[in-house]
């Protein structure tokens, strides 16, 4: 589905002197400078759900404007403006991050081996997000007998939802970034009268887990809490990640902001990412502008003065990050 904006970006980096090609899972790629790489990636693909695009002169509104167009087209500007750098700048617009496959990202980390990498995702201008937590994404499927809903028989959607329940209270979960978060995202039964109980439950769980967490040894856990009448499959495993604050790439991106007359702040999300696939490859910050709040909802937007600003912050670091090439 990213097809025409792959192509529309790829035009669009070559106008601005990049050498930029489509590559063979439909990433826009583009380099600019030769020596070590140095990564600027962001994804291309939004949620569904189409919205008007407007700019009124100071706001840029419609889908992807802060998630995650707006800061992917801010690494490309910062890497078209900047020159004579002493390593050779990826850029790369990729694709399926906003589902569970994040093709593109794990494509592209095989191909390359930058040393350092900057990934365009919304944090107000001044941000530095340094933390994402891991996803899992169970889905579900609760089994009991056919029968009258009157009767004393086992339920399927409560053999679900006990489940459900159990794995909440194991697992103790809240919403800070150190715990484990556990959403039921969807349900649907196979009853289609309202005084049968359903033979089948089916519901997926969305879960976050804090980098301190092996999300694999959580999805053990989950299978074997789980009773022989409920199976439970897995389709995403991510690792929540977390970078150093005193990593180079972190340290000139709040150099960079400061200089910017800004008061830099780390940022950890509770929410995945692409830096969940690429950071294991290299270390990773998250910047851009917009406000991270906005993301899948139809209140997207992004200032133009903090897009402007944030190219500007962004050639601050790739400079500041030079010192560090320079003999």
């Amino acid at each position: 589905e990213e097809a025409s904006a792959v192509k529309y970006l790829v035009g669009k980096m070559r106008e601005l002197g990049l050498d930029a090609r489509v590559d063979e899972v439909g990433n826009a790629v583009a380099t600019k400078g030769s020596g070590p790489e140095v990564l600027l990636i962001g994804h291309i693909d939004t949620v569904h759900g189409e919205l008007p695009v407007k700019n009124d002169g100071e706001t840029i509104y419609g889908r992807g404007a802060c998630d995650a167009k707006g800061p992917l087209a801010v690494l490309v500007m910062a890497a078209a403006l900047s020159e004579n750098l002493p390593f050779k700048l990826v850029v790369a617009g990729v694709v399926e991050e906003e589902i569970d496959s994040s093709k593109g990202a794990k494509h592209l980390i095989k191909t390359i081996r930058p040393v350092y990498a900057f990934l365009g995702e919304p944090s107000n201008t001044n941000g530095v997000t340094i933390g994402y937590k891991g996803r899992m994404l169970a889905k579900c499927r609760a089994y009991a007998p056919k029968g009258h809903s009157a009767s004393l028989m086992e339920n399927a959607i409560e053999k679900g939802l006990m489940f459900y329940q159990k794995l909440r209270k194991e697992f103790k979960v809240g919403t800070s970034f150190d715990r484990v978060m556990m959403n039921m995202t969807h349900a649907q039964s196979s009853g289609e009268d309202f005084n049968v109980n359903p033979h089948e439950f089916r519901f997926a769980i969305d879960i976050r887990t804090p980098p301190s967490q092996s999300a694999y040894e959580i999805a053990e856990r989950i299978m074997r809490a789980a009773p022989k009448d409920i199976r439970v499959q897995f389709t995403e495993i991510l690792d929540g990640v977390e970078t150093d604050m005193n990593e180079p790439v972190a340290r000139a991106l709040v150099k960079s902001i400061r200089e910017q007359g800004l008061k830099p702040r780390y940022v950890k999300k509770l929410s995945s990412s692409d830096m969940n696939i690429i950071n294991s490859k290299v270390k990773t910050v998250a910047y851009g502008p917009g406000d991270s709040k906005l993301d899948h909802t139809d209140e997207e937007r992004v200032s133009i003065e903090d897009y402007l600003k944030s190219i500007k912050i962004v050639r601050g670091a790739l400079e500041s990050l030079a010192g560090r090439f320079k003999k």
